[in-house]
């Protein structure tokens, strides 16, 4: 009878679990990415290559999420930043690491000597550090950054 009682619960609370799920709204989560080979020859294999941060979460469907406030910060081996790129807001897939908008980015590199702005739409992989920008694309690179080629 016992048995029959926490079956018929289960089946009655597990639909109302998962529309709660669905809508559920946190803040200041972050996913990081990690290089895969040891950098130092080493057992040292949990240097950072990325993190993805938002200041609020909201829940969609399976495994993506609204962010507001995102940023992706990318590290070289050495663990310094090397680029850092924010949006107002994007849909990111935490089984897929992916991150996508139809709105803006704005991309600072090699401290603050390449600036780039999307106005329409990105994508960025944190799984192999891809980060793809589309249409209405404009970029500044700092004059000492461009060295004439010498024969």
């Amino acid at each position: 009878m016992v048995l029959l009682v926490v079956g018929v619960m289960t089946l009655l609370v597990a639909p109302v679990l998962g529309q709660l799920r669905s809508g559920f709204k946190g803040s200041g989560s972050k996913y990081p990415e990690y290089f895969e080979l040891p950098l130092t020859g080493g057992s040292q294999t949990n240097r950072l290559r990325g993190m993805f941060f938002g200041n609020e979460w909201q829940h969609l469907s399976n495994k993506v999420f609204r962010v507001t406030a995102m940023r992706i910060e990318h590290y070289e081996m050495s663990g310094g930043t090397n680029l850092v790129a924010v949006a107002p807001e994007c849909l990111f897939d935490a089984d897929a690491r992916v991150a996508w908008s139809t709105g803006r980015l704005d991309i600072v590199g090699m401290n603050g000597g390449i600036r780039i702005r999307g106005n329409r739409g990105f994508q960025a992989r944190m799984t192999d550090s891809t980060l793809t920008i589309s249409n209405r694309v404009r970029t500044v690179i700092q004059r000492e950054l461009v060295r004439p080629i010498t024969p």
